[in-house]
């Protein structure tokens, strides 16, 4: 909305990869991991905003929430 507006060069521009932040982003990935699915599951919902947070953040929670942890999720559950 902002685009057909011819708005958006008024909003800051972020760069594409920010390389030093990366380790950061890996850390909080981690870290929601530790904290278990329902955190890992808002963690993927942030990751579709680009708006609330960097790139390189969205791209390491999506990394942290991929489907290998789903289905061990599934499974974890099945088993009890």
């Amino acid at each position: 909305m902002v685009e057909r507006a011819g708005l958006n060069e008024l909003l800051p521009q972020e760069p594409d990869e920010e390389p030093e932040r990366i380790p950061e982003a890996r850390e909080l990935a981690r870290d929601v991991e530790k904290l278990g699915p329902t955190y890992v599951k808002l963690a993927q919902l942030l990751s579709t905003r680009p708006d609330i947070i960097p790139p390189v953040y969205a791209e390491a929670l999506v990394a942290a929430a991929g489907p290998s942890r789903g289905v061990q999720l599934r499974r974890s559950r099945g088993r009890s």
